[in-house]
């Protein structure tokens, strides 16, 4: 039989994914709010920079007080709370390393 492989956020990318958050399965993190994460939303440089975020299995899948929660596993709490810090940098897009394309490039 067949492995089913792990659910993961780059997995999710072909969804749209309102008001996420992304928390660590064993170590508290403070969990920020991704507003809006679609398939297009990362570029390539994106993907490969992040890609140990978007490869992390989610373990756990759960209603949040304003969204859903996805506890990740095999990635720190610091690199998570990076990708949606960097994702949520919408005030400063000169931040985000040319990792993310703005909402209007893919609607």
């Amino acid at each position: 039989m067949t492995p089913i492989p792990p659910v993961t956020l780059r997995s999710l990318l072909g969804t749209k994914l309102y008001h996420a958050y992304l928390t660590h399965a064993q170590h508290g993190n403070d969990p920020a709010t991704i507003d809006l994460l679609v398939g297009d939303t990362l570029t390539p440089a994106g993907r490969e920079a992040w890609a140990d975020v978007l490869d992390a299995p989610i373990v756990r899948i759960q209603p949040h007080h304003f969204g859903v929660e996805l506890q990740l596993a095999g990635v720190t709490c610091e690199r998570i709370d990076a990708f949606t810090h960097m994702l949520n940098a919408l005030a400063f897009p000169q931040n985000r390393g040319g990792w993310v394309r703005e909402p209007d490039e893919y609607g």
